[in-house]
């Protein structure tokens, strides 16, 4: 018998090579919150009947069903790979030069259609049962992640989905260890650098970016009311601010001046997997546009400006990249 609270909680992914499918979750994440819910909408007829007031039993029909929702995560130096892969569409793995048990994998833009996620989630009653909501068809739909002051790295990843089953059994949650394989740890503010224009930023206080993936989910089609495969359908919007202490003008002249300049994130973890090579999490932008940048005087507090930001493709390298190193060998 589990813990009757959320205490017994668990997530569980594994990729489904073919949309829609139930794979067995073979991925454990530790997760803060989610949101996923299924829908199933009602067709009613408007149609009038002498003396009727009230929709009667036999004039509605189940119509459109989906899962929507997002899922919080705090990422770790292990299994965050399969999530990167799913958000950004395209993943490669590589071993660094010299290294034995590190591994990069490098996720840019590219388009997973066929393939979705089986995301399970434990739910536990009251009873001591942890119930199994198994949701069927994923598709990573948006990705943000952001860092503050005094904060973790936190990743929300924003879903759509086919089908939800309650039939599937639970799935034996196992979470990466720390062992001979590097250390199982989350990436802190401390171990933060932004930087702009090839240089960092020292006063940053706020970081966060989005990727919307902007997918076509609402393909439904007479004969059935389960949702086709969402396709790209849209341009992918990425954009993020920067919110740090005013210490010059320069943030304001790049948005003053329309300058298009390089943007990087990196969270370096403090335990090496092996040798000097340290687990991180590495966001590359070759361009960016500022969209603001002036700063109010709000009291008598240090002033701060926000940086809002939108990604651009500068038609040659890829518009992001996110870099993982970790000693996972496979997504």
């Amino acid at each position: 018998m589990a813990i009757r609270s959320a205490l017994a909680a668990q997530l569980g992914l594994a990729q489904s090579s073919t949309f829609g499918t139930y794979q067995t979750p073979t991925r454990f994440l530790e997760f803060v919150e989610e949101s996923l819910e299924y829908s199933i909408e009602r067709v009613e007829s408007p149609g009038l009947r002498s003396n009727n007031r009230v929709l009667r039993t036999d004039r509605y029909a189940p119509g459109q069903k989906r899962v929507e929702g997002s899922v919080t995560l705090e990422p770790a130096t292990k299994g965050y790979g399969l999530v990167l892969k799913h958000a950004l569409g395209s993943a490669s793995i590589s071993t660094p030069s010299g290294a034995t048990l590190a591994r990069l994998h490098t996720h840019t833009l590219g388009d997973i259609f066929g393939t979705s996620l089986t995301v399970q989630v434990g739910r536990p009653d009251t009873s001591g049962t942890v119930q199994p909501f198994s949701f069927l068809g994923m598709r990573v739909d948006t990705l943000s992640l952001s860092n503050a002051v005094d904060e973790l790295l936190v990743c929300e990843v924003g879903f759509v989905g086919q089908e939800q089953t309650t039939a599937q059994a639970l799935a034996t949650a196992v979470y990466p260890t720390t062992g001979s394989a590097a250390a199982y740890e989350q990436f802190y503010w401390t171990q933060g650098v932004i930087s702009v224009a090839g240089s960092p930023v020292a006063v940053v206080t706020d970081f966060q970016i989005e990727v919307n993936n902007t997918l076509k989910s609402d393909r439904y089609f007479l004969g059935g009311a389960t949702m086709s495969e969402p396709i790209l359908a849209g341009m992918t919007e990425i954009t993020g601010s920067i919110t740090a202490e005013f210490d010059s003008l320069t943030a304001l002249n790049r948005f003053v001046n329309n300058d298009q300049v390089a943007l990087s994130a990196t969270w370096t973890a403090a335990t090496a997997i092996e040798s000097t090579t340290f687990p991180y999490v590495q966001v590359t932008i070759p361009k960016v546009r500022f969209d603001g940048g002036s700063p109010t005087v709000g009291g008598p507090d240090v002033l701060t400006v926000e940086l809002p930001f939108k990604v651009l493709n500068d038609g040659t390298n890829a518009p992001i990249t996110i870099d993982y190193m970790t000693s996972d060998t496979a997504s």
